[in-house]
């Protein structure tokens, strides 16, 4: 028998390559990114409609999604008492609220819309009670997943800016757009 030790050999793990690192570094800022924006977005919003921006928004977005126009003439009770929008072609009011959050509204709208649903309401005993969709489950769903795309949509922009100006650049700008 021969007394000598045995030792096997076994293949260390590469060094990790001069473009993962940096790699990992950019996913792991716009992880922090996107985990920031979709937990202030998520504390701050609801499934209601408090204020005429949302109002507007939600209206452009059911607008588009149930009559393919983007015109909110039904909303021109609220244009007269704070400004949402201005009149354009045809004389219809158009919001000043697009595209991003209308395009989201409409698509989540669509999605979650029933046919013979309650519809959804909004106003107040002063202002009146208005329509600003036939569907609450549709509306409702639009108002609180617009902070998923939110989220995802300020963290697009930070890889893009972070890609063309570097991370300073894109820190500041995700901050002041988000």
């Amino acid at each position: 028998m021969d007394s000598t030790p045995q030792f096997a050999l076994t293949a260390l793990p590469p060094p990790p390559s001069t473009t993962e690192a940096p790699a990992r570094k950019r996913l792991a800022w716009a992880a922090g990114c996107f985990c920031f924006f979709i937990l202030l977005y998520g504390l701050t919003s609801r499934a209601d409609v408090q204020v005429s921006d949302e109002a507007a928004m939600l209206e452009t977005g059911v607008a588009l999604a149930t009559r393919g126009t983007l015109y909110i003439d039904n909303l021109r009770w609220l244009q007269e008492i704070v400004n949402i929008g201005q009149s354009g072609i045809g004389g219809h009011l158009y919001s000043k609220y697009f595209p991003g959050n209308a395009f989201g509204a409409a698509l989540l709208y669509r999605l979650a819309a029933r046919p013979q649903d309650t519809p959804f309401v909004w106003g107040s005993t002063a202002l009146g009670y208005h329509v600003l969709a036939p569907s609450e489950a549709g509306a409702r769903l639009a108002l609180r997943l617009n902070a998923l795309f939110g989220a995802l949509g300020i963290t697009m922009l930070f890889l893009l800016v972070e890609s063309q100006f570097g991370l300073p650049a894109a820190i500041a700008t995700s901050l002041m757009v988000g």
